[in-house]
């Protein structure tokens, strides 16, 4: 008899924290087998992918994940990783900006996706978002650092600027 997608994860969950990586990426093999759309299943081979430096199917099982459970913050914070190793910064930044429905007002994510429109020169929309997660979590020191720096940087500009003319 075959076990369920759930048996299967548990499986891989445990044999992954006894230190058994190949048991656990077998177990979570036959979950997927099992259904395609086991978010726990994908994010958890994606997991064990994205350690082995195979970061392209690490990458395609979080968005797999991420198509099955939207909504959930570890699978995003797991796309958000293997992305930034690939240099993916547009592409994850669809995916967290969908995502933004879900948890309008979580804090993590605003940084997050402000973090990677930074990197794709977004520098409004970025300071837009930070602002925001500042405004929900005033302690959060990294947002407030980025938007000084955001801001030193236009005042920079502005100053260059000045001295042309």
């Amino acid at each position: 008899m075959e076990l369920s997608v759930q048996e299967y994860n548990r499986i891989g969950e445990e044999r992954y924290n006894a230190g058994d990586i190949e048991g656990a990426k077998e177990a979570f093999e036959r979950a997927i087998a099992i259904d395609s759309k086991s978010s726990v299943g994908l994010n958890n081979l994606g997991i064990i992918l994205l350690h082995e430096k195979n970061l392209d199917n690490a990458f395609l099982c979080f968005l797999k994940a991420n198509a099955a459970d939207a909504a959930n913050l570890n699978i995003l914070s797991n796309l958000a990783t293997c992305g930034r190793e690939l240099g993916l910064w547009a592409a994850v930044a669809g995916v967290l900006q969908h995502s933004l429905s879900f948890h309008p007002k979580n804090a993590d994510l605003l940084f997050l996706l402000g973090t990677f429109y930074l990197k794709l020169g977004k520098k409004k929309e970025a300071r837009q978002l930070l602002a925001e997660c500042l405004r929900i979590q005033p302690e959060f020191s990294e947002a407030s650092e980025l938007i000084s720096e955001l801001d030193g940087a236009g005042e920079m500009l502005e100053k260059t600027g000045e001295d042309l003319e």
